[in-house]
C-alpha cells in the first residue's frame, strides 16, 4: 500500500500515543506495516504519512472534534480503532468514540475497535 495517497489508504486511529508507550509503539509498527495513523505530537517526526488528532478522552466535546478530524483526514476510511489509553481515562471518552465511528467502522466491511485496558497501557 502506498502512503503517499492518503485518500485511497487504509487509516487507523490509535489513541493514548501522547507518550512512550503502547499507543506509541502501536503507531509505529502500524505505520510501518502500511497503514497511516492518526496520533499526537511526538509521532510528527517519524515519517510523512502520519498526521496528528488531539484528543482529550474525558472531554465530549474533544471526542466529537476528534472523530469529525480523522474522517475528514482519512477521507471516511477509518478501518480500525485502537483505543489505548491508561486506565485512568474513563470509559465515556472511548464509548464515545467508538459511536463517532462506528458508521464508517461497520461500511469499510472489516472495520474493527479494539480496546486495550491496562493500568500501563
Amino acid at each position: 500500500m502506498s502512503n503517499d495517497n492518503i485518500g485511497a489508504a487504509k487509516s487507523i486511529l490509535i489513541t493514548g500515543c501522547s507518550r512512550d508507550g503502547l499507543g506509541y509503539e502501536l503507531a509505529k509498527s502500524m505505520f510501518a506495516a502500511g497503514w497511516i495513523a492518526r496520533d499526537m505530537t511526538k509521532l510528527e517526526g517519524l515519517a510523512p504519512g502520519i498526521l496528528r488528532v488531539e484528543l482529550d478522552l474525558i472531554d465530549a466535546a474533544s471526542v466529537r472534534r476528534a472523530a469529525e478530524k480523522a474522517l475528514a483526514l482519512s477521507h471516511g476510511r477509518v478501518a480500525k480503532l485502537i483505543l489505548s489509553s491508561c486506565a485512568d481515562v474513563i470509559m465515556e471518552g472511548p464509548l464515545l468514540l467508538t459511536q463517532a465511528l462506528i458508521r464508517p467502522l461497520v461500511d469499510h466491511g472489516d472495520g474493527q475497535v479494539i480496546f486495550i485496558g491496562s493500568s500501563s497501557a
